[in-house]
């Protein structure tokens, strides 16, 4: 298989909500043995619902890499200077708005680092998570979340092959560096997502410059997709060890690595997440829409929003999480399905426009940005919640400073 289809909006969007529903309908059992989660939840109705919205987000992809511009950037032989400096200034200040936001968020740990005891005394840095995001400072903390748009601007110069061994060696270790942050913040606060998120723009990143067109066309085989998924696994497996199994662990005191623990840690991942978001998608489906249509994004506070999908009369789980069609679907009701295709859309027309990394143009980043979204869409309303509108808006406040300065700059050849 071609490296490209890794990041093909389309083909990960389709192998990643069919294999929700067939993980859902293999291992989600009739009666949760898992406490607080929900049973399990028939409805053809929902899964008609949820069929059609995905067929339509598919379509809008497609339409979308149909119609976009191809920008004029395979091909070029070297990048002026002015490029290579531009991203590297913004890359470092996007970086260190990023360090402060997150010196903000996590001033509850500094300040009383006891915390750490309390959390492992209870077997989950959970309760750090949660008391750095009660205290938070809405504006100044959330700046943490650019860390994304820092992990792509460094990526592209990481990676960009044009780019003088000079500046990618410095853009490569300053990606390390954030990647360590991020991993810290991950482990320290239960916030592994954030982990993922910087992996997956990386990821982007990397394969769009080695799967380029014009380039050798590369190819992977399928004990490699193995491999890298069985890797997955035991990365995930591991999270959830921390998070729930050694609370769990703690509780019942057992062994760690009991048979107990693991089929607890199973029972989590099944009924708490993977199957669980599927499920918790059928429920919304079935459920009367709100009409708020933002009711489950980052604005339903400033809107004054109160009505939520837990107030739905079948919903029974603690387990918040859900499949964006869901969410879509409880906000908007029947327009959910133009609004899936226009999510779609963007996709599409957002993977195309990637081509202008080659020549360090700003419409090629925006694809590191929407990528980690293909997979997160699986259980959060990713592209209405801060961790992407925030980078997003500060990219296009860059991007619109490009083309004002863009024309009195000379090319000049690296």
């Amino acid at each position: 298989m071609s490296l490209r289809y890794l990041i093909h909006p389309g083909f990960v969007i389709a192998v990643l909500f069919i294999g929700q529903f067939l993980f859902w309908f293999f291992f989600m059992p009739e009666v949760p043995t898992l406490q607080g989660a929900a049973p399990r939840y028939d409805s053809l109705l929902a899964l008609l619902r949820w069929a059609l919205l995905f067929l339509f987000l598919e379509a809008g992809i497609f339409i979308g890499l149909w119609v976009s511009p191809s920008p004029k950037a395979w091909g070029v032989s070297t990048i002026p200077t002015w490029r290579v400096r531009f991203w590297w200034g913004w890359g470092l200040g996007i970086l260190a708005l990023t360090l402060v936001g997150e010196a903000v968020y996590i001033r509850v740990l500094i300040q009383n680092p006891d915390l750490l005891e309390t959390a492992f005394a209870e077997g989950t840095l959970a309760v750090v998570g949660e008391n750095a995001r009660v205290q938070r400072l809405v504006g100044i903390s959330s700046l943490n979340n650019l860390f994304l748009l820092a992990t792509a601007i460094l990526a592209a110069l990481a990676f960009h092959p044009l780019v003088p061994s000079k500046w990618s060696l410095r853009a490569r270790r300053w990606l390390v560096g954030l990647g360590f942050v991020i991993f810290l913040h991950s482990l320290l606060l239960a916030a592994r997502m954030f982990f993922v998120y910087y992996a997956l723009a990386a990821l982007a990143g990397y394969i769009s410059f080695r799967a380029s067109p014009g380039s050798r066309d590369v190819k992977i085989s399928f004990k490699q997709i193995f491999s890298a998924f069985v890797a997955l696994a035991v990365v995930v497996w591991f999270g959830e060890l921390l998070r729930g199994g050694f609370a769990f662990a703690k509780q019942n005191s057992l062994p760690l690595f009991s048979s107990e623990v693991q089929a607890h840690i199973w029972d989590r991942l099944v009924q708490g997440y993977l199957a669980a978001d599927f499920n918790n998608a059928l429920i919304l489906l079935d459920c009367e829409p709100s009409m708020k249509l933002w009711s489950t994004t980052m604005f339903a506070g400033p809107l004054g929003i109160t009505e939520n999908y837990a107030q739905c009369p079948n919903w029974e789980s603690v387990y918040g999480t859900v499949n964006v069609l869901g969410l879509w679907w409880y906000d908007w009701g029947w327009a959910a399905f133009p609004l899936a295709f226009l999510v779609g859309f963007s996709m599409g027309f957002a993977y195309q426009m990637r081509k202008g990394l080659l020549s360090l143009q700003p419409e090629g980043l925006y694809y590191l940005l929407v990528f980690p979204g293909l997979f997160s869409i699986s259980r959060i309303n990713y592209f209405f919640l801060t961790i992407f509108v925030l980078p997003f808006t500060f990219l296009l406040f860059i991007h619109l400073i490009w083309e004002s300065r863009l024309p009195r700059h000379k090319p000049r050849e690296v």
